[in-house]
């Protein structure tokens, strides 16, 4: 899938990066939906981090939207 240039993905929680973000090399914007949030703001926070030092790295820098929706189940 190089040549995808529109992601979308949509969690219940975060707590891990997803990984093979970076072997999209067509990648111009990535759409990130969190879903509700259940008291562990730490390890949230964390991977976001993480999601958000990854997509920086890439080497097409696409741009990121991240919206949380507490009507994601």
């Amino acid at each position: 899938m190089p040549k995808l240039e529109r992601l979308k993905l949509r969690f219940k929680e975060i707590f891990e990066t997803p990984s093979g973000i970076q072997h999209l090399f067509g990648l111009k914007e990535i759409f990130l939906e969190i879903g509700r949030f259940r008291g562990k703001e730490p390890r949230r926070r964390g991977a976001l981090s993480e999601f958000i030092m990854a997509i920086n790295m890439h080497p097409s820098h696409p741009s990121v939207k991240i919206v949380n929706c507490p009507h994601v189940y």
